[in-house]
């Protein structure tokens, strides 16, 4: 038998946090206080199908998915802002 986790819902919400504000997954492991090997094992595991990870692997992916849509849309608010403004006799 292997090691006993560390894996419990505080450190689980301090990794979705960091993610959701832009953390790389082994950024948010070290904001976490684990090690990246952990999150990673504990994200393979949920990957396999393990019910104990599972959701957490789910909400860090939607946390990406959250943060890249968030950024996309800063980037365009960007580019219109910076866009010059047509005249309305055009």
């Amino acid at each position: 038998m292997g090691r006993p986790t560390n894996f419990d819902p505080e450190i689980s919400a301090a990794l979705i946090v960091a993610v959701l504000g832009g953390a790389a997954r082994k950024d948010a492991a070290a904001l976490a206080g684990i090690s990246p090997s952990a999150l990673f094992s504990w994200l393979a595991q949920g990957r396999k199908g393990d019910v104990r990870y599972a959701s957490f692997t789910s909400a860090v992916a939607e946390a990406e998915r959250q943060f890249r849509r968030a950024r996309r849309a800063r980037a365009a608010a960007t580019v219109l802002r910076r866009r010059p403004r047509r005249s309305r006799a055009e």
